[in-house]
């Protein structure tokens, strides 16, 4: 499941339980809160599609999504 979801959608679910692990749970909510955002109009991104889904943008490729933004 998690090769999938690396291939697919560009996160891994292990990745994210070693950073919950390694850096806390407040930590990781903190990053993926900025992660999952649309640049363009600020609304909750899904990981199951390829643009926002209340204004369209397109963000899967050209923004953040696919690389760990927490460290």
């Amino acid at each position: 499941m998690d090769k999938r979801y690396r291939e697919k959608y560009g996160m891994s679910m292990l990745e994210n339980l070693e950073t919950i692990r390694d850096s806390g749970l407040d930590h990781f909510i903190e990053g993926e809160r900025e992660k999952w955002r649309c640049n363009q109009c600020g609304a909750v991104l899904s990981a199951h599609r390829d643009e926002c889904l209340q204004c369209g943008e397109p963000y899967r490729g050209q923004n953040k999504i696919g690389t760990s933004s927490i460290t």
